[in-house]
């Protein structure tokens, strides 16, 4: 049973005003924190989905150094909006015979192994009692958040998305069978889109309060 991460990095970073992958957070560029988590995961590879090639100045020496279990795919139209990128590490994940994909986003320091484990885990327990488990995902004060994991049996679906939409777009419906593990600690889920929320990652990196 094959499970692919599909890392999304191709965003504008225009909120920051400058790439927030390459910014700092605990001695490494902030994008290389998530996709060490991945790799360090029991995910079986991970697709990592920039814009264009010389620009991806934010991965980590320990990455450069080990790249068994992480690849980059180049989406040439990103910038039309997240849906493009994603629907590129789909096709990609497809043609590699995944049974199912982890997104994860790039921007997401915090996430730890043992949550992409721990969906991977609940999504090979699954029972034929349960039916056809279409997605899994983690549930924050009633949210569903990244990172998602999505079956193959709705990646025609995901083709489907456009503009900005994400995965999320179509769990909202309610229409897909699927588990939500639930968390009561919201910063694994922290993102960074400002200039307010990498200082406040950089405080919570260091220890301190907010």
């Amino acid at each position: 049973m094959k499970i692919i991460g599909i890392y999304l990095a191709a965003g504008k970073s225009s909120r920051m005003g400058e790439n927030k992958l390459c910014l700092p957070l605990k001695g490494k560029p902030a994008g290389s924190l998530a996709l060490q988590t991945a790799v360090s995961s029991k995910l079986d590879d991970t697709l990592v989905i920039v814009k264009e090639a010389g620009k991806n100045t934010w991965f980590s020496p320990e990455l450069l150094d080990n790249q068994k279990k992480w690849s980059l795919v180049y989406c040439s139209d990103a910038e039309k909006g997240m849906s493009h990128s994603l629907k590129c590490g789909v096709q990609r994940a497809a043609e590699m015979d995944a049974e199912a994909v982890v997104v994860m986003l790039a921007d997401q320091p915090f996430i730890r192994t043992g949550m992409i484990n721990h969906l991977i885990a609940r999504f090979q327990k699954r029972s034929a009692a349960e039916g056809q488990i279409e997605y899994i995902a983690p549930c924050y004060k009633g949210k569903i958040l990244p990172p998602l994991l999505l079956s193959k049996s709705i990646f025609p679906t995901l083709m489907k998305l456009k503009g900005d939409q994400g995965a999320r777009a179509i769990l909202r419906g309610g229409s897909l069978h699927g588990i939500c593990i639930h968390y009561d600690n919201g910063l694994p889920f922290y993102d960074m889109d400002t200039k307010e929320d990498y200082e406040k990652a950089r405080g919570y990196a260091d220890g301190r309060a907010g």
